[in-house]
C-alpha cells in the first residue's frame, strides 16, 4: 500500500539526508579544518504541492526543512560548513521529454506556469548550485534560493 511512498521519501528524503552525512564527515577531515558547503535540491512543489503527487511534494518540502536543520546542526557545531536548497521550477529534463511523448502538448502546458513562458535550461539551476557551492556567499547558509522564472511569485491562473 506505501511502496511508492516508501520509495519516494527514500530516494528524495533519505537519499539527500544520507548524501549530507556524507558530505559533512568529508568536510570535517578538510586540512585546513571543517568547511564546504553543501546544496540540496528541492522543487517548487515543496511550496505548492502538487495534489496528484503528495509523495513526491512531501519528500521536497522535507528536504527544505533538513536542509536548514543540516545548516544549524553544523553551524552550532563551529563547523564552518553550510548548507542551503535550490528550489527548481519546471526544467527540460530528459523526464519531461519522455512525458511529453506520452501527453503531447504537456511541456508548452508546463511552460506556461512561469511568468517567463519556458522552461528552465538544466544548466540555469546549475549556476545556482555552482554560486552557492562557491565561496562567494560565506554567511548563506539555511537559505533558499528559488529558480524558477517567477512561477512562485505569481498567484496561479494569471
Amino acid at each position: 500500500m506505501f511502496a511508492a511512498w516508501d520509495r519516494v521519501l527514500a530516494v528524495n528524503l533519505s537519499g539527500t539526508m544520507a548524501g549530507c552525512r556524507a558530505a559533512i564527515a568529508a568536510m570535517r577531515d578538510n586540512p585546513g579544518g571543517p568547511k564546504g558547503a553543501i546544496v540540496n535540491i528541492a522543487s517548487t512543489t515543496a511550496m505548492a504541492p502538487l495534489p496528484t503527487d503528495v509523495g513526491y511534494s512531501a519528500s521536497k518540502g522535507a528536504v527544505r526543512v533538513l536542509s536548514k536543520s543540516v545548516a544549524t546542526w553544523c553551524a552550532q557545531r563551529g563547523l564552518n560548513i553550510r548548507c542551503n536548497t535550490v528550489i527548481p521550477g519546471a526544467t527540460m529534463t530528459g523526464i519531461l521529454e519522455a512525458a511529453e511523448v506520452q501527453t503531447p502538448g504537456l511541456i508548452a502546458a508546463v511552460a506556461k506556469t512561469s511568468p517567463l513562458n519556458r522552461l528552465a535550461d538544466p544548466s540555469e539551476t546549475a549556476a545556482a548550485i555552482a554560486f552557492l557551492a562557491s565561496d562567494e556567499c560565506p554567511f548563506m547558509t539555511g537559505a533558499e534560493m528559488l529558480v524558477d522564472g517567477a512561477m512562485m511569485a505569481i498567484h496561479p491562473g494569471f
